[in-house]
């Protein structure tokens, strides 16, 4: 091969490089917003129980709906994590490894959860869920006031 062609296919294969970059770039960030982990479907998380707007009493348990299968992050799959009284997913929440969730720590009044979808990295993968319930308190169980005159336990007499 001569040297003025030898430089014109190094030209050509550096332009046909450059095009294939451009080309990457571009569509980056142009994909399906979520796809799922079998590339062919939007990612999707609801809370199928409890309802929005209902009243629970505590413990109870929080059941969710994934279009992909949930599981710990060592297992490479996505997660949830449960964030309460906000909108958004900011501070503490409770990991969630499977399709439901035992809660326990919500106080008597109203209160949000807010279900957030994560990558096995606890990066945000998009899909969130967000109900309003209110807690009652414990079944059968009439809420008590300590005016100071008895003590805590009514039956310590």
């Amino acid at each position: 091969m001569k040297i003025a062609e030898s430089g014109r296919v190094g030209a050509l294969l550096l332009l046909v490089g450059v095009g294939l970059l451009a080309a990457a770039c571009a569509s980056y960030g142009n994909a399906a917003p979520n796809p799922s982990a079998a590339g062919s479907e939007s990612l999707r998380l609801t809370i199928a129980a409890p309802s929005d707007n209902v009243q629970v009493t505590s413990p109870f348990e929080v059941q969710l709906d994934s279009s992909v299968p949930l599981g710990p992050p060592e297992s490479g799959q996505h997660h949830v994590h449960l964030y309460y009284d906000t909108p958004t997913p900011t501070g503490d929440y409770d990991l969630v490894y499977g399709n439901q969730a035992q809660v326990t720590a919500l106080t008597p009044g109203t209160h949000t959860i807010l279900a957030s979808l994560r990558n096995a990295n606890h990066s945000d993968a998009g899909p969130r869920a967000l109900i309003t319930l209110t807690v009652g308190g414990a079944a059968g169980v009439a809420a008590q006031t300590n005016g100071g005159n008895m003590p805590e336990d009514p039956y310590a007499y």
